[in-house]
């Protein structure tokens, strides 16, 4: 059905789209899977038999060595196929839309992989994918195969300033700690070491997530997906440099990098935003943080479809000595 001569917002044209494109929301995350496996046969794989989603698999795992499940929350987006390759994870679990893996997923994911040295359990840290791991982290001690929670909690304002950061929900940096998870793995690191150097990176992580409103010229920082108000509302000079400078005054100032700590960027653009833009900005960023605490490297690309903005969100990871054995420098996103 063609809408050419309506105009639709942006939340009804989505509507139709699931209805006439992409189908049942019970089944089209099941279908995505299956059709990713079938498109990169030598790449993917579906696990059958999930009870809700779908279960993206990496072909051709190594299971003598620790194994990461990540928790892709709310259904499936792009941030799926990053998760899962070389270098990253060895399986995604995904809910239906709008709602967190199932438990019993995860913890047959986990007996379907059959590693020999334990599961890393990754997940941004909202309350369904907290509590659907943490029974799934049960069922797997109930069989004596051992696991850990590992939570990203990078969103810097998604929690008072005063508050643990246990308490702060996640973003992007997730992909992160996916990313140095793997490369413990890769090196033979048994399941607790693992464990401790990925929740030291998560430490080292900040994250924010920035919208524009051009009617208004103004930008906000802290916006969540569900509809949570922003943190910081910012009306005065709306231009590229000004946002950049404000971000990452922002990251910065929660990280309080060390001199001898290298700065890596991941810029993800909102859904209203395009590909130059995310460049753009990235690199504006890297040109602000020249003269102040540089950024080693930076990725930009289009990771996830978790808020219908103007925007992006941006993580900056503190590389120490801890981290830097098992971060290869290797592009995420290009």
């Amino acid at each position: 059905m063609i809408y050419s001569n309506q105009k639709l917002d942006n939340k009804t044209i989505l509507v139709k789209m699931m209805d006439h494109y992409l189908g049942n929301t019970d089944t089209m995350v099941s279908e995505f899977i299956r059709s990713l496996s079938e498109l990169y046969p030598g790449k993917y794989e579906m696990m059958d038999g999930a009870s809700s989603g779908g279960v993206l698999l990496k072909k051709g795992m190594d299971t003598d060595r620790v194994n990461l499940i990540v928790s892709n929350g709310g259904g499936c987006h792009p941030l799926s196929t990053g998760y899962v390759s070389k270098g990253m994870a060895d399986a995604s679990v995904n809910g239906n839309i709008r709602s967190a893996p199932s438990a019993y997923d995860i913890y047959e994911t986990a007996r379907h992989i059959g590693s020999q040295k334990g599961y890393l359990l990754l997940y941004n840290n909202f309350m369904g994918d907290y509590l659907n791991n943490d029974l799934a982290a049960e069922l797997l001690e109930l069989e004596q195969i051992e696991s850990r929670l590992c939570p990203c909690t990078d969103d810097c304002l998604s929690v008072p300033k005063d508050a643990p950061r246990s308490e702060r929900t996640g973003l992007i940096g997730l992909l992160y700690l996916i990313k140095i998870g793997a490369a413990c793995a890769e090196k033979g690191l048994s399941l607790d070491e693992t464990y401790r150097i990925v929740a030291h990176a998560n430490e080292r992580i900040s994250s924010v997530t920035v919208t524009l409103d051009f009617s208004k010229e103004e930008y906000y920082l802290g916006s969540g997906f569900s509809g949570e108000p922003p943190a910081i509302t910012c009306t005065e000079q709306f231009d590229r440099k000004s946002i950049a400078a404000s971000v990452y005054d922002l990251l910065v100032q929660d990280l309080q990098p060390q001199p001898e700590e290298e700065l890596v960027l991941l810029v993800s653009r909102l859904d209203q935003t395009r590909c130059e833009e995310g460049i753009l900005f990235a690199s504006e960023l890297c040109r602000y943080a020249a003269d102040r605490h540089p950024i080693t490297q930076a990725d930009a690309g289009y990771l996830t479809y978790l808020l219908d903005s103007h925007g992006f969100f941006v993580s900056v990871m503190c590389i120490d000595k801890i981290t830097a054995p098992y971060w290869d420098g290797k592009r995420i996103v290009l």
